[in-house]
């Protein structure tokens, strides 16, 4: 029998919303996507879009961290630092299916990128990535560790993450900006940051 708590309810209007909205961000931009719109294709009616988002914007920018997310390691394929490659060769592989999948879906997150506010995004981009690192990543005890130390902010290599990667997508996607050239350069910057949280201060 299916859940009928308002709980579950509001997970699945909130994912039918998320779902409309990232089918009408492929095929069109931010601005030309009205709350009728979304509503008409999710199903649902206005005040329950309200009860999720407060505008389109909001909107547009959860649909690209659900988007985003789905391209990293599920839980259970995410190792220990210690089990990896010391030569990042696995953290370049996982970068690499990343870019990968945001180059297949390129015109859907530079809609989202240039129509969704910059700011809230660029926020919105960091908290997933701090997230992820913080709770899912090879270095997730290392680095709360560190962050609990005062020895590094978590939001630093996030922040840093986020500013390559959208750099990035403003390009073609080829000459240093191919996947297979940028991922193994930003795999090395990576475990660069990494060991450094890693090492035991001398």
């Amino acid at each position: 029998m299916a859940d009928r708590s308002p709980d579950a309810r509001l997970i699945r209007t909130r994912a039918a919303l998320v779902d409309a909205i990232t089918g009408l961000l492929d095929e069109r931009p931010v601005s030309e996507i009205t709350i009728s719109d979304l509503v008409r294709r999710a199903q649902v009616t206005r005040p329950t879009f309200y009860q999720h988002f407060p505008d389109i914007n909001a909107a547009a920018r959860a649909a690209l961290i659900e988007r985003l997310q789905s391209s990293f390691p599920a839980q259970h394929e995410i190792r220990e630092w210690e089990e990896l490659d010391p030569s990042g060769w696995e953290l370049e592989q996982t970068i690499t299916g990343i870019l990968s999948h945001i180059v297949l879906h390129s015109a859907f997150y530079r809609r989202v990128l240039h129509g969704a506010g910059s700011f809230p995004l660029y926020d919105d981009l960091c908290d997933f990535i701090e997230a992820e690192l913080m709770t899912r990543s090879p270095i997730r005890h290392k680095i709360r560790e560190a962050a609990l130390s005062g020895r590094i902010d978590p939001a630093f290599i996030a922040g840093g993450f986020v500013t390559l990667v959208v750099r990035w997508l403003k390009s073609d996607f080829t000459g240093p900006n191919a996947v297979n050239v940028f991922a193994p350069r930003l795999a090395k910057n990576m475990v660069l940051i990494f060991q450094s949280v890693i090492l035991p201060r001398s």
